[in-house]
């Protein structure tokens, strides 16, 4: 479906690409399928994209961006993003922000069901 240019199948594929997972790590091919889903507005392209922005071997390191598309994907309802976000907030000790963040997501993710547990 990724060679059709299906968005949830460019998504998955980076992510699988970016991770190394099944397929060889290739965080060019990432960034090509990451951005192409981005531009159907895909929140997994877009928690993609996040990541190799954060990540900064292929692309410039640019942490206000990654945060930018880490939102958008958290907005959109990704998980993975709303955890990362949880666990950024319970970093910088916004345990309020953090624990909304893992709340929006602990039905989809058993992490986020743990993160809360460790907070009550």
């Amino acid at each position: 479906l990724s060679d059709e240019k299906y968005p949830p199948a460019d998504a998955y594929m980076a992510l699988l690409y970016f991770r190394g997972s099944l397929v060889r790590e290739n965080l060019f091919k990432a960034l090509e399928l990451a951005n192409r889903s981005n531009g159907k507005d895909d929140p997994l392209g877009m928690y993609v994209l996040a990541l190799l922005y954060f990540d900064g071997r292929v692309v410039d390191k640019d942490e206000i961006r990654g945060r930018k598309l880490m939102k958008e994907a958290s907005i959109a309802g990704r998980p993975e993003a709303q955890l990362w976000i949880g666990d950024r907030f319970r970093e910088e000790g916004n345990l309020k922000e953090a624990r909304q963040a893992y709340q929006r997501c602990q039905d989809r993710l058993k992490t986020c069901q743990a993160r809360l547990t460790l907070m009550a």
